[in-house]
């Protein structure tokens, strides 16, 4: 009787070396999880309490999202990277201004500036600042395909969002 569609986020990330040249980069698409449907059912259409920050953080376990990963599960199944960069709190997600039909930080991505080597293997969005939180709501979270290292000094940039299209 309704189709169901599975919404997605997609992620351009992109490092960059201690002389501020581009090193290596790639693309994520993900799903969202259920706890990010939930979210948006409850806040966009039954009045449910809105979030109107986000925030980027990293993970290094060898970890596959599913739908079933939620805040309080994220760090456990995923191993969010906590001390590998200087930033006190998850860089926040801040988005372009309205008009399109697309929810981006093209023009401010989120910064990630690495202390010590760490390999990346996904990354995911969250309605807590706090590095390693199990509280709130997990909107967003994909695997990378394939480890990427990124060296102490380096710069690790995040650019996420998604795009809604009238079928």
């Amino acid at each position: 009787m309704i189709d169901l569609f599975r919404a997605k986020f997609r992620y351009f990330c992109t490092i960059y070396d201690t002389q501020g040249r581009e090193r290596d980069r790639w693309v994520m698409d993900n799903l969202i999880p259920d706890e990010g449907v939930l979210y948006w059912i409850s806040s966009g259409l039954r009045g449910g309490t809105q979030v109107s920050t986000w925030y980027i953080s990293l993970f290094s376990g060898a970890y596959t999202p599913t739908a079933t990963v939620t805040a309080a599960t994220y760090n456990s199944l995923a191993t969010e990277v906590i001390s590998a960069y200087d930033e006190t709190n998850r860089p926040t997600l801040v988005p372009d201004a309205a008009g399109d039909l697309i929810y981006a930080n093209i023009a401010s991505p989120a910064i990630f500036t690495f202390n010590t080597k760490t390999t990346v293997r996904g990354a995911a969005v969250h309605s807590v600042a706090t590095k390693g939180s199990t509280t709130g709501i997990l909107l967003s979270c994909t695997g990378a395909p394939s480890p990427k290292t990124v060296d102490a000094g380096e710069e690790l940039k995040v650019i996420a969002g998604l795009g809604l299209v009238n079928s």
